[in-house]
Protein backbone atom coordinates (compact mmCIF):
# COMPACT_ATOMS: atom_id res chain seq x y z
CA UNK A 1 0.00 0.00 0.00
CA UNK A 2 2.82 2.40 0.90
CA UNK A 3 4.71 1.86 -2.36
CA UNK A 4 1.55 2.37 -4.45
CA UNK A 5 0.81 5.58 -2.56
CA UNK A 6 4.35 6.89 -3.01
CA UNK A 7 4.40 5.92 -6.69
CA UNK A 8 1.12 7.78 -7.20
CA UNK A 9 2.47 10.85 -5.40
CA UNK A 10 5.67 10.70 -7.43
CA UNK A 11 3.71 10.45 -10.69
CA UNK A 12 1.53 13.37 -9.64
CA UNK A 13 4.58 15.46 -8.71
CA UNK A 14 6.18 14.68 -12.08
CA UNK A 15 3.00 15.77 -13.89
CA UNK A 16 3.20 19.12 -12.09
CA UNK A 17 6.84 19.82 -12.98
CA UNK A 18 7.05 18.02 -16.32
CA UNK A 19 6.56 21.04 -18.59
CA UNK A 20 9.05 23.31 -16.76
CA UNK A 21 11.59 20.47 -16.80
CA UNK A 22 11.07 19.71 -20.49
CA UNK A 23 11.35 23.37 -21.52
CA UNK A 24 14.45 23.71 -19.35
CA UNK A 25 16.17 20.72 -20.99
CA UNK A 26 15.10 21.68 -24.52
CA UNK A 27 16.23 25.28 -24.13
CA UNK A 28 19.58 24.38 -22.59
CA UNK A 29 20.31 21.82 -25.32
CA UNK A 30 19.33 24.35 -28.00
CA UNK A 31 21.59 26.99 -26.49
CA UNK A 32 24.51 24.57 -26.20
CA UNK A 33 24.02 23.57 -29.85
CA UNK A 34 23.97 27.23 -30.93
CA UNK A 35 27.07 27.99 -28.85
CA UNK A 36 29.03 25.08 -30.30
CA UNK A 37 27.93 25.91 -33.84
CA UNK A 38 28.81 29.58 -33.45
CA UNK A 39 32.28 28.69 -32.19
CA UNK A 40 32.83 26.78 -35.43
CA UNK A 41 31.56 29.62 -37.64
CA UNK A 42 32.90 32.77 -35.95
CA UNK A 43 36.49 33.80 -35.46
CA UNK A 44 37.79 33.69 -31.91
CA UNK A 45 38.56 36.98 -30.21
CA UNK A 46 42.12 37.45 -28.94
CA UNK A 47 41.17 39.86 -26.15
CA UNK A 48 39.22 37.58 -23.84
CA UNK A 49 40.90 35.20 -21.45
CA UNK A 50 38.68 32.42 -20.12
CA UNK A 51 39.80 29.89 -17.54
CA UNK A 52 43.48 30.53 -18.16
CA UNK A 53 43.19 29.98 -21.90
CA UNK A 54 44.62 32.42 -24.40
CA UNK A 55 41.56 32.43 -26.66
CA UNK A 56 37.86 32.81 -26.09
CA UNK A 57 36.15 29.55 -25.23
CA UNK A 58 38.37 26.51 -25.39
CA UNK A 59 35.91 23.89 -24.17
CA UNK A 60 32.15 23.69 -23.76
CA UNK A 61 32.63 24.23 -20.03
CA UNK A 62 34.59 27.40 -20.77
CA UNK A 63 31.88 28.64 -23.12
CA UNK A 64 29.24 28.09 -20.46
CA UNK A 65 31.21 29.73 -17.65
CA UNK A 66 32.43 32.93 -19.22
CA UNK A 67 31.67 36.61 -18.53
CA UNK A 68 31.21 37.43 -14.83
CA UNK A 69 31.23 33.75 -13.95
CA UNK A 70 35.02 33.89 -13.86
CA UNK A 71 34.91 36.67 -11.24
CA UNK A 72 32.29 34.91 -9.11
CA UNK A 73 34.35 31.73 -9.24
CA UNK A 74 37.44 33.65 -8.10
CA UNK A 75 35.50 35.10 -5.15
CA UNK A 76 34.16 31.62 -4.31
CA UNK A 77 37.66 30.13 -4.38
CA UNK A 78 39.73 32.90 -2.82
CA UNK A 79 37.25 35.18 -1.06
CA UNK A 80 37.79 38.90 -0.72
CA UNK A 81 41.20 38.64 0.94
CA UNK A 82 44.48 40.15 -0.17
CA UNK A 83 45.31 37.72 -3.01
CA UNK A 84 42.07 38.66 -4.78
CA UNK A 85 41.94 41.37 -7.39
CA UNK A 86 40.74 44.89 -6.49
CA UNK A 87 37.46 44.40 -8.39
CA UNK A 88 36.36 41.45 -6.23
CA UNK A 89 34.27 43.60 -3.81
CA UNK A 90 32.03 44.54 -6.75
CA UNK A 91 30.69 40.97 -6.73
CA UNK A 92 28.27 40.28 -3.90
CA UNK A 93 28.88 37.17 -1.77
CA UNK A 94 25.56 35.25 -1.92
CA UNK A 95 26.21 33.52 -5.23
CA UNK A 96 29.89 32.73 -4.49
CA UNK A 97 28.81 31.20 -1.16
CA UNK A 98 26.38 28.91 -3.01
CA UNK A 99 29.16 27.96 -5.44
CA UNK A 100 31.51 27.21 -2.56
CA UNK A 101 28.93 24.98 -0.82
CA UNK A 102 28.25 22.98 -3.99
CA UNK A 103 31.97 22.83 -4.83
CA UNK A 104 32.57 21.21 -1.45
CA UNK A 105 30.67 18.17 -2.76
CA UNK A 106 31.56 18.36 -6.47
CA UNK A 107 35.21 19.42 -6.00
CA UNK A 108 35.20 21.64 -9.09
CA UNK A 109 34.28 25.33 -8.87
CA UNK A 110 33.57 25.69 -12.57
CA UNK A 111 31.09 22.81 -12.60
CA UNK A 112 29.64 23.92 -9.26
CA UNK A 113 28.87 27.36 -10.69
CA UNK A 114 26.92 25.75 -13.54
CA UNK A 115 25.08 23.42 -11.17
CA UNK A 116 24.01 26.33 -8.94
CA UNK A 117 22.87 28.48 -11.88
CA UNK A 118 20.95 25.75 -13.63
CA UNK A 119 19.32 24.36 -10.48
CA UNK A 120 18.17 27.85 -9.53
CA UNK A 121 16.84 28.43 -13.04
CA UNK A 122 14.90 25.16 -12.90
CA UNK A 123 13.45 26.00 -9.47
CA UNK A 124 12.50 29.49 -10.69
CA UNK A 125 10.79 27.95 -13.75
CA UNK A 126 8.80 25.54 -11.56
CA UNK A 127 7.78 28.33 -9.17
CA UNK A 128 6.87 30.55 -12.14
CA UNK A 129 4.72 27.75 -13.56
CA UNK A 130 3.00 27.23 -10.22
CA UNK A 131 2.28 30.97 -9.98
CA UNK A 132 0.78 30.95 -13.46
CA UNK A 133 -1.22 27.86 -12.54
CA UNK A 134 -3.18 29.98 -10.05
CA UNK A 135 -4.68 32.27 -12.70
CA UNK A 136 -4.11 30.95 -16.22
CA UNK A 137 -4.96 28.04 -18.49
CA UNK A 138 -2.40 25.44 -19.44
CA UNK A 139 -1.75 26.90 -22.90
CA UNK A 140 -0.93 30.31 -21.42
CA UNK A 141 1.36 28.73 -18.82
CA UNK A 142 3.18 26.73 -21.48
CA UNK A 143 3.64 29.78 -23.69
CA UNK A 144 4.94 31.84 -20.78
CA UNK A 145 7.50 29.16 -19.91
CA UNK A 146 8.56 28.92 -23.55
CA UNK A 147 9.02 32.70 -23.64
CA UNK A 148 11.07 32.53 -20.44
CA UNK A 149 13.33 29.72 -21.58
CA UNK A 150 13.68 30.67 -25.25
CA UNK A 151 13.79 34.48 -25.11
CA UNK A 152 16.64 36.19 -27.00
CA UNK A 153 18.82 36.64 -23.90
CA UNK A 154 18.15 33.23 -22.36
CA UNK A 155 21.68 32.12 -23.18
CA UNK A 156 22.68 34.06 -20.05
CA UNK A 157 20.54 31.81 -17.83
CA UNK A 158 22.91 28.84 -17.65
CA UNK A 159 25.89 31.17 -17.22
CA UNK A 160 27.30 31.38 -13.72
CA UNK A 161 25.84 34.72 -12.70
CA UNK A 162 23.73 35.61 -9.67
CA UNK A 163 20.61 36.27 -11.76
CA UNK A 164 19.35 32.69 -11.31
CA UNK A 165 19.60 32.54 -7.50
CA UNK A 166 18.08 36.00 -7.23
CA UNK A 167 15.17 35.17 -9.56
CA UNK A 168 14.64 31.95 -7.64
CA UNK A 169 14.63 33.73 -4.29
CA UNK A 170 12.41 36.55 -5.61
CA UNK A 171 9.71 34.27 -6.98
CA UNK A 172 9.51 31.84 -4.06
CA UNK A 173 7.98 34.31 -1.54
CA UNK A 174 5.18 35.14 -4.01
CA UNK A 175 4.35 31.46 -4.35
CA UNK A 176 4.50 30.92 -0.60
CA UNK A 177 2.33 33.96 0.11
CA UNK A 178 -0.13 33.08 -2.63
CA UNK A 179 -0.55 29.53 -1.39
CA UNK A 180 -1.13 30.76 2.18
CA UNK A 181 -3.61 33.49 1.21
CA UNK A 182 -5.31 31.35 -1.39
CA UNK A 183 -5.03 33.65 -4.39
Amino acid sequence: MGSVFSARRLRSAWQEVRWPCLTFVASRLTIILVMLTSRQIMARGPFVQISGQMEHGGTLLDLLTQWDGVWYRMVAQHGYGSPSVPLAPAFFPFYPVLIRIVAFFIRDYQVASLVVSNCCLLVAAVVFDRLLWLDYKETTRRRALMFLMFNPVSFFFPAPTPSQPSSCSRSAPFWRRGSVDGF
